[in-house]
């Protein structure tokens, strides 16, 4: 079973202090206007970053302190995902951030904005920009964990379910365990379709329905079957972004956020 392995943070302020890291603080103010988060795909290839006072936005990446690749490699984008953040503003982050706000780059990856698209890749790390909250930047690492723990026995809270991937949470999860999760709604699709073509009236809300236990469809014993719209992949699909922690169902505002994330790519 695929968990996230946070790899990373920086916050806002910490950026600032980074050499470059003043154009990712221009980005994150953009994102603010928008009240949106962006989640990069990344894979980890052999090569050399290009210098980021002239390069991509992921150049500017691997130079921050604990988002390096590492010696001899490079980052390459294999997808993107943008929609409202899950996050719940502060009351210090209601007022509009100071300094400029400008777009890294534009809808089309392949012009180079973002950093070089190999979306034959496999993804092994995701890369989120959120506009508010503690950690500007996260970088999370894909990992196969094997099965999860059996949960007897352990300390449930009472309604404890996470918001993001819909676990039943215990008490450690939710203070220490990042969420491996699909922000964005699941497709109804004929089979040999794709997301990209269908409606909202097709839409499926990604969460689970108060009088089922799931809002997962047996996909073989339909001629149609789930995909979820931020990603394009089937149902049972491991998640496609990472937040450092579960968060616990709050309010209904879990159908709202969802319906945005769609897949740039």
């Amino acid at each position: 079973m695929a968990q996230a392995r946070i790899f990373a943070t920086l916050s806002t302020r910490a950026l600032k202090e980074q050499i470059y890291g003043h154009r990712i603080v221009e980005y994150q103010n953009y994102l603010w206007y928008q009240g949106h988060a962006v989640c990069l795909g990344l894979a980890r290839v052999p090569g050399r970053p290009r210098d980021p006072a002239t390069g991509s936005f992921l150049d500017i990446i691997s130079s921050l302190a604990g988002f390096e690749p590492g010696s001899g490699h490079t980052w390459v984008v294999t997808e993107r995902h943008e929609g409202s953040s899950w996050r719940p503003k502060q009351a210090v982050e209601k007022k509009a951030p100071p300094g400029p706000a400008s777009p890294m780059g534009g809808q089309d990856l392949g012009d180079g904005a973002w950093g070089y698209y190999r979306p034959e890749r496999q993804t092994d790390f995701l890369l989120m920009v959120h506009p508010w909250g503690s950690n500007a930047l996260v970088l999370a690492q894909i990992v196969n964990a094997g099965k999860t723990g059996d949960q007897k026995g352990q300390r449930i809270e009472r309604g404890s379910q996470c918001a993001l991937c819909f676990r039943s949470l215990t008490a450690h999860a939710a203070d220490d365990e990042p969420c491996l999760f699909h922000p964005g709604a699941k497709d109804l699709i004929d089979s040999d379709s794709s997301a990209s073509e269908a409606s909202d009236d097709e839409m499926v809300d990604s969460y689970p329905d108060s009088s089922a236990g799931s809002s997962e469809i047996d996909d073989d014993a339909h001629d149609e079957v789930l995909v979820y719209r931020c990603c394009g992949r089937r149902g049972d699909a491991a998640g496609c972004t990472a937040e450092t922690r579960h968060m616990p169902i709050q309010s209904g505002r879990v159908r709202e956020w969802r319906r945005s994330w769609i897949r740039c790519t």
